[in-house]
């Protein structure tokens, strides 16, 4: 998506262990796979289609943007994910904006790419700072 000349990618749900967790081999290769798998199920259920999939999350590296939007922290924040770093990268972005653990901070990754951690109810501007708190 295109906002402001900005190019923005966006990343939600979570990774769960029964579908894939970074650093893990995916259960699933895709949601087709996993719907194979269980011939009485018709369609994948919600809690599991809002999960992180591996192949999804694959295809996406190859889009670029200019900032990623995601739920998921990357491997700046204590509970955060390494695979992140490596998506942003991918993607060629400036900056990581995620929310998830509702903690306003602002770091950056060891390959320069500004993190901001939007807390729970939170407004950041483009360059990180908190403009309202809940």
């Amino acid at each position: 998506m295109k906002i402001g000349g900005l190019r923005i990618a966006g990343l939600g749900s979570i990774f769960m262990q029964r579908v894939w967790k970074p650093d893990e081999q995916p259960k699933w290769k895709t949601k087709k796979e996993w719907l194979a798998s269980q011939p009485r199920v018709k369609k994948i259920p919600l809690h599991m289609d809002n999960a992180i999939w591996h192949h999804e999350f694959e295809a996406m590296k190859k889009i670029r943007a200019d900032i990623l939007v995601t739920h998921e922290a990357p491997s700046c924040y204590k509970f955060g994910f390494k695979a992140i770093d490596v998506l942003a990268e991918s993607l060629g972005v400036k900056h990581v904006f995620h929310g998830h653990h509702h903690v306003y901070y602002r770091d950056q990754l060891p390959n320069g790419i500004d993190v901001t951690g939007v807390a729970i109810g939170g407004v950041t501007n483009l360059a990180g700072e908190q403009l309202m708190k809940r």
